[in-house]
């Protein structure tokens, strides 16, 4: 069969012969229709979503809180050792006995001269002691003086004043000052006592201060435009700048021509917020 097929071949012209490969489309035709056929799709991937953890929001009393305190182990007490007996007291040695007295030799007589000695040395003495006694007087003045001032006491704020701040504040003489962090403050020793600041306890305030109040989320300029020259100005008041103290302005409160106190507002350390100082004087001058 063959022979039969070359005998085709040859019989066909020279450039047809060439294109005479019966095998070559037979190959061609068989991988064509392998590639005709449709492959199994890959199964899909499944989408693999991550979850981020949410963020539970932090209040700013929960971070200015303070942290509790681990407890303490309870320390087991030291086992008791039985006390030994005290050896028996030995025998005291026989005492002694004191020696014989001295006989006292009788005091000599003074003199004419030595007499008029002591009585010139007595009149100058006696001439000397009124400086002495005029030197004590007037220490104890002085004493007496700095126990006034140290006794005095703190003016408490005026009816008006007390007024201007209730809807602030709340009634002054009701509700006691909450107790504010020293922390807040950038210059905290301006406004507590610094023996207060140096222990663990609740700082105490210095002298001249009447009322803290603590505002946050608020500057300094809107407390006081928001919050406070509305219930300023219904009580007939005014605040008037006077200058700085602590990191924050200083206003005094006037009413018909009378100052009734001052305010401090002072910007709160690390976060937004006011801290209200009220004083009863001036913080800038002597107090």
């Amino acid at each position: 069969m063959s022979m039969g097929v070359l005998d085709k071949k040859k019989g066909l012209p020279p450039g047809v012969q060439m294109l005479y490969r019966p095998m070559l489309y037979l190959s061609m035709g068989l991988h064509w229709a392998f590639l005709l056929i449709p492959l199994p799709s890959p199964p899909p991937e499944e989408e693999v979503t991550e979850t981020l953890p949410v963020e539970e929001p932090v209040k700013l009393a929960q971070l200015l809180a303070p942290t509790q305190p681990s407890p303490t182990p309870a320390v087991q007490p030291p086992p008791k050792v039985a006390a030994a007996s005290p050896p028996p007291p030995a025998p005291s040695p026989a005492l002694a006995p004191p020696p014989p007295a001295p006989l006292e030799e009788p005091t000599p007589e003074p003199t004419p001269e030595a007499k008029q000695q002591e009585e010139k040395e007595q009149k100058g003495s006696a001439e000397d002691s009124p400086e002495v006694e005029e030197t004590v007087e007037a220490s104890s003045d002085a004493s007496e003086e700095i126990a006034k001032v140290e006794e005095t006491p703190t003016p408490e704020p005026s009816p008006d004043m007390t007024a201007a701040f209730k809807g602030v504040f709340g009634d002054v003489e009701a509700n006691p000052d909450e107790l504010v962090d020293a922390n807040l403050f950038a210059q905290p020793e301006l406004f507590f006592t610094p023996e207060s600041l140096a222990t663990e306890g609740d700082p105490v305030k210095r002298a001249g201060i009447n009322r803290i109040q603590w505002i946050s989320l608020k500057k300094p300029d809107r407390v006081l435009e928001e919050v406070l020259e509305p219930d300023l100005h219904s009580s007939g008041m005014s605040a008037i700048a006077q200058g700085e103290y602590g990191g924050g302005e200083v206003y005094s409160l006037n009413k018909d021509g009378v100052v009734l106190g001052y305010l401090n507002l002072v910007p709160t350390k690390g976060s937004i917020g006011t801290m209200i100082v009220v004083w009863n004087r001036d913080p800038n001058a002597n107090p």
